[in-house]
Formats: C-alpha cells, structure tokens, sequence
C-alpha cells in the first residue's frame, strides 16, 4: 500500500490530478467549461440540474441516452512540450530513470510549478424530458480529481533523493569513504557506488514538504436529478432543479505541511491494494478485486435554479457536491519523520517510500469539493450561435476542488446542421498556481461535434482543453488533453 500512495504522488508531480469544472464533458470541454446555462439533459447533471426543466432543442426527442463520454488531460505550468517529453514522456515510456544531472534539472523545472492530471468517464447517462412532467436525469461517473503544488526543496527531494543538495552535504560510497555532496565529482563517485547521503543536522519529512500541497480523491457517483419550471410564461420563466447523488470513494490522499510539520490522509481501495503501484492495480479476476469494493461511502446533493427571458437569455446559478465521504477501510493518519541520512536509490522517489509512514485511524469524514457556479448566455442568428460566460468559486478546500475561482467565456456555433464548432478563452481555477500567488494561463479549447440523424438521433464530438499547447510546440505551460463521445443518441 506504501508504494500505492509513493505512484500518486509520484503522478502528481509529473502531472498532478486536479478538478476540471467541465466534468470530462466534450461539449463543455470545447467551449471553456461554459455550461451553468448551455448544458441540457443528462450533460448538466453536475453542472446545473435546473437545466433538465428547459425545452429541448429537438421538439421531437424526449430521451436522451449516453455511453462512456470520457475527459483526460495534463496541465504542466511552465514546462514545454519538449521539457515534458525529455523529462516525463522518454523515461516512462522506456522505463529508464533520469540521470543525476537530468534530476536536477527537472527539480528546478517543476518547483514552484502547478502540475496536473485529470481523468473523467461517465460510464452511463439518461434524461427523460417533458413540458408537462419536467426532466428526470440518471447518471454514473467516475471522477479522478485533485492537485499538486510543490516548493523547490521537495522537488529536489522528490527528483534526486539521497543526492539532494538541498538536504545531503555528504555521502557514503560503497568502500564506506564520506565525500562532500558535489555533482562535480559524481562519475567519480559512481565509479566507486554510492551508498548513501547523510545530512550534518536532522531533517523531518515535514520540512521537505513544506509549503508543498498534495491532494487526490477518486469516487463514483451515482446521481439522480430531477428539475421543472416553477414559475413564468413564455416572456420569463424560472427553473429549478436538484440532484442526489450517492458516493462510492476509492483512493484518498491530502497531505500539506506548515511549519515543517507533516499532516494528512489517506485511504486506498482494497481493489487497490493488491499489489506494487496503483498502476499495476486495477481490479482484475485474478486479484479479486473489484470496482463496487470502495473504502468508503457518503452522500453529496446538487441545487441549481436557471432563469429564461423569450427564451434566448439564459442565466442560472449552482451548487454542487454539498456533503461527505467517510473512509471506513484502509484509512490512515500520515506520520512524520525525522532522519539524517537516506540510503542512494536509482529511483529516487523510493527514498519517499521508505520515509513515508502511517498511522491506521477507525474512520475519517471528508467534505465533497464544493462549488459554486454563476453563469448566463445568449443565443443568436436564429440560435445558430450561443455564447456565454461562467465564473466557477470553490467553497471548500476538499481534495478535488478548485484551488482558485475559475473564469471562462465560450459558445457553440453550428456551421451547418449536422456541424457544431465550440471554442473560448478560460483561466484560473487549477490552471493558476497556489505558490506563485496564483499566477494563471490562458487556455484556448475547441472542440467539434457531429450530429447525424433526423432531429439530432446520434451525436459524438471531440474536444481539447488547449489548442495552443498542441499547436505551438514552445508554449510554456503543457496541456494535453482530450474529450469525447460517440455513443450519444435522442429517442
């Protein structure tokens, strides 16, 4: 389990997991997240369940059924495509660590930088609406969400290990000779093999981490949502709408130091605990595991209302993941430590494995990420283009959540009836960075949809998070991503 809670956080510094107020959603994916206003059937559930009460844009269709809508992507602040692929790309994919100097270098790369990863998969979606009954919606998603900010000295200790010059003034070769930590003289100190660095004075692990911030929650839910006009007539009109939800979490992790003092949770799935990494644990027949065996459950609530004037200004206000997850199984209190010498490891983030200690706890209740969503939208040229905007404000500090308000513009616009292209401009949120006062990129999306049929019958669509980070290969700040859907059909 040690090294289970050693792969994320080693994932988290090359590509830290971290909210996406989009959901994994393709169609909000290309238009910036936009959605408080513009998301319809089972798409807003999680966005804003009010939206289930409006009119469809098909007269003809009353149900809407999705299958494995997904949304991955990176985000590494301050980092090129080419920095990404030398330091996290190549040595992954051929399973070769960085050398001592590499090390280094990415050290003083990645410190003071956010880095991300999300992962999204709505594994199933249904809505039924009507003008008499109001919409029902049902949804099961699983959600991978959180983020990672770190301070040079844990870069360095992260990157290096026992080598950290930051921590290690010595080290112990293998014929037991003690010689100053210096990179300078390394090939000679390989030729002889290091044993390990040694600090002059104590170092706690809290002090390593300090002013560093790690958080990760992967759940399932499982939503019901209901909405109705309460209220108007064709001139104005008021939707509300809410969403149950129950919560099966799997993997927990939030750990900050202050005052170079260590803190944190932890909790990992039995289905996830079989083995070496998180990785190489997904639950298989073999080890028994299973994607229903949580460690832990809870239940959250979503509430929205959106207001309709001649039915082509929209605005509406959310909040989402009102409530809780207690971890009953496998749950752990982080320790921490105080040592002066680590032993050398070619992967140096063993030196975290073997630092990284525990206490096991009865239980632990942790807060959904809450968030509060304001937006409104127009829709124009005979509802040929809709453009809106949206500000997103988290309410908590729950792993998973926005470590910041996030802020985006976006729209859709149909070039023909079967060709929809979305784009925006959208920041902060987890795009701007805890440590460096919140300093934020600009992300520009697009995504493209295709809708075939009579009335809308089948759709699937594509969408980036970040056109500009596949386009120009110099851009600092990587941002990889990809959303999509094929398996989207109206009855």
């Amino acid at each position: 389990m040690k090294k289970i809670l050693l792969s994320i956080v080693f994932l988290q510094l090359l590509s830290s997991l971290f909210a996406q107020v989009d959901g994994g959603n393709y169609v909000l994916m290309g238009r910036s997240g936009v959605g408080t206003t513009m998301t319809t059937d089972y798409q807003c559930i999680g966005i804003n369940p009010a939206n289930l009460g409006l009119k469809t844009k098909y007269e003809t269709k009353h149900v809407t059924l999705g299958l494995f809508d997904m949304g991955l992507g990176f985000f590494a602040q301050g980092v090129t495509n080419a920095q990404f692929r030398e330091y996290v790309v190549d040595p992954l994919t051929n399973n070769t660590p960085l050398t001592p100097s590499q090390s280094i270098d990415a050290a003083n790369l990645m410190k003071n930088n956010a880095i991300n990863f999300n992962a999204d998969i709505m594994i199933l979606g249904l809505a039924i609406q009507t003008e008499k009954l109001g919409g029902l919606g049902f949804k099961i998603s699983d959600h991978i969400n959180g983020y990672g900010a770190y301070r040079g000295d844990f870069t360095s200790f992260g990157y290096s290990g026992a080598l950290s010059t930051v921590f290690f003034d010595s080290l112990t070769l293998s014929n037991n000779a003690v010689v100053p930590n210096d990179p300078n003289n390394y090939n000679a100190y390989f030729a002889t093999g290091i044993q390990s660095g040694s600090s002059s004075v104590p170092i706690s692990l809290g002090q390593i981490v300090n002013g560093s911030k790690t958080q990760h929650h992967y759940y399932r839910s499982i939503s019901a949502s209901y909405a109705k006009k309460v209220w108007g007539d064709e001139l104005f009109s008021i939707t509300a709408g809410v969403t149950l939800k129950y919560i099966m979490g799997y993997n927990y992790l939030d750990a900050t130091a202050e005052n170079n003092r260590l803190s944190g949770l932890v909790a990992i799935s039995p289905s996830f605990s079989q083995g070496d990494t998180i990785l190489s644990n997904v639950p298989t027949r073999e080890n028994k595991g299973n994607f229903f065996t949580p460690s832990g459950n809870g239940f959250g609530a979503d509430i929205g209302i959106t207001g309709m004037i001649k039915e082509n200004i929209k605005f509406g206000i959310s909040l989402l993941n009102i409530g809780s997850v207690t971890y009953t199984t496998n749950a752990n209190k982080l320790r921490d430590t105080v040592f002066s010498s680590a032993t050398y490891e070619t992967d140096a983030f063993e030196n975290l494995n073997d630092l990284i200690y525990w206490d096991a706890v009865s239980s632990f209740k942790v807060k959904l990420p809450t968030m509060l969503r304001i937006g409104g939208s127009i829709a124009l040229l005979e509802n040929k283009l809709e453009v809106g905007a949206d500000v997103v404000i988290p309410l908590n500090d729950a792993a998973g959540n926005l470590n910041t308000n996030y802020y985006a513009i976006g729209g859709d616009y149909y070039i023909f009836r079967w060709l929809r292209v979305s784009s925006g401009l959208n920041m902060g949120g987890n795009f701007a960075n805890v440590v460096e006062k919140y300093k934020t990129t600009v992300n520009v999306p697009l995504g493209i949809t295709f809708i075939v049929g009579e009335n809308g019958g089948w759709e699937t669509g594509l969408a980036t998070r970040d056109i500009q980070s596949l386009l120009f290969q110099g851009s600092k700040g990587v941002n990889p991503s990809l959303g999509f859907g094929f398996f989207r059909f109206r009855f």
